[in-house]
C-alpha cells in the first residue's frame, strides 16, 4: 500500500528526492512513439498500436511505460485515436477465440496511475481469458480523470472524458460482438469518480457500475434510466472518507460522503429490479481491494455483481 512506503521515503537524503524526478523528466522530454516497420513490429512487445504517429509520449505510456505480461489465449491492443482535440488511448484485452456475444467491462484507474497499472493490479484479463468479456483498460489525461470537481490537469482543463469513454464504448462494439445488456464501468478512487459522472451522463450506454474508494463529485446527477451500482468502500480511506470531508487534498475541492455519492441511483431504482449496493471493507484504506490486503478479491466480486446484474430490458 501507498501509505506503507512513506516512512521508507522520509529516510531518503533530499538531493535523491530531487534527481529522480529530474532524470524522469529528462526522459519523456526527449522520448517520442514511432511507427514500426514490419520486423520490428513482429519482434516488440505482446501488444499492437494503432494509429502511430512520431508525436510526443501519450499520456498513459508517461505514468506508467511497462505493459504487464499477457497470458497465452489473449490479445491485446492499444488503441489511439482523437477526441475533442487531444490525442487518446486505451488498452484493449480480449480473448483470441471468444464464446459468442460478449460483456464489455471498462476499467478507470485511480490518479497518477495508468491503463497498464490498472491492469496489472487488478488483474480483470482473467475475465478477458475465459472469453466472457472485451476489457478496456480506460487512459485518464495526464494520470487524471475529470470526474466533476477532481481531479489534476484533467479536472482543471475540463477534459471531455465523458466524450472520450463514449468513443471508446462505441469503437469496441464496432469491432466485437457486444452484449449491449451487459456494458459496465469498474473505477478505482478518480477512476471510480469518473465512472459515476459518465453513469450520470450516459446512463444509457451502461448497466452496471462498481466504484472502489470512490465518490460522486458532479453535483447534477440525473441518470437517463436505473442501472445497478456496487460501492466498495474501506472504512480507513483517508482520501475519500465514508462521511465525506469539507476539504480534501488530492480532490482540491470538498469530498462527497458515500451515502450522499449513491442517492441519486437509489431515486431512480426505486420500484425497479436494479440494485444499488454499498460494501464496507474494515481496515481498508485508500486501495483496491485483495486477498493480501483485505482479505477480498474486489475484482472477482465485481465480475459477479456485473453477471448477475445486466440490464434489465422492460
Amino acid at each position: 500500500m501507498v501509505f506503507a512506503r512513506r516512512g521508507w521515503i522520509s529516510r531518503l537524503r533530499p538531493a535523491w528526492l530531487l534527481a529522480v524526478p529530474l532524470a524522469v523528466l529528462a526522459v519523456l522530454a526527449t522520448s517520442t512513439v514511432t511507427a514500426p516497420g514490419p520486423v520490428a513490429a513482429r519482434a516488440a512487445a505482446p501488444y499492437a498500436v494503432t494509429q502511430v504517429q512520431a508525436l510526443p509520449v501519450p499520456a498513459m505510456l508517461r505514468w506508467h511505460r511497462t505493459p504487464p505480461p499477457l497470458a497465452a489465449g489473449l490479445r491485446r491492443q492499444v488503441v489511439r485515436f482523437r477526441v475533442g482535440g487531444l490525442l487518446r488511448e486505451y488498452v484493449e484485452v480480449s480473448a483470441v477465440h471468444p464464446h459468442g456475444p460478449q460483456a464489455l467491462v471498462l476499467v478507470l484507474h485511480g490518479r497518477r496511475q495508468s491503463a497498464w497499472r490498472a491492469e496489472a493490479t487488478q488483474h480483470w484479463d482473467a475475465v478477458a481469458r475465459a472469453g466472457l468479456a472485451v476489457v478496456v483498460y480506460g487512459a485518464g489525461w495526464a494520470g487524471s480523470w475529470d470526474a466533476g470537481s477532481c481531479c489534476g490537469k484533467a479536472a482543471r482543463q475540463q477534459v471531455d472524458d465523458v466524450g472520450y469513454l463514449t468513443s471508446v464504448v462505441h469503437r469496441v462494439e464496432a469491432t466485437h460482438l457486444i452484449d449491449r445488456q451487459r456494458v459496465d464501468l469498474a473505477g478505482f478512487s478518480n477512476g471510480g469518480m469518473m465512472a459515476y459522472r459518465f453513469a450520470c451522463a450516459r446512463a444509457d450506454l451502461v448497466s452496471a457500475v462498481a466504484v472502489v474508494a470512490g465518490s460522486l463529485q458532479v453535483s447534477d446527477c440525473h441518470p437517463a434510466r436505473p442501472i445497478s451500482v456496487l460501492d466498495v468502500q474501506g472504512d480507513r480511506d483517508p482520501v475519500v472518507p465514508f462521511r465525506g470531508s469539507r476539504f480534501s487534498w488530492f480532490a482540491g475541492s470538498p469530498i462527497t460522503s458515500i451515502p450522499q455519492s449513491l442517492a441519486p441511483w437509489r431515486r431512480v431504482d426505486r420500484g425497479t429490479r436494479e440494485v444499488v449496493r454499498l460494501l464496507g471493507v474494515p481496515g481498508l484504506r485508500h486501495d483496491w481491494p485483495t486477498e493480501r490486503n483485505a482479505d477480498l478479491d474486489a475484482t472477482a466480486l465485481i465480475w459477479r455483481f456485473f453477471r448477475s446484474h445486466p440490464l434489465v430490458v422492460a
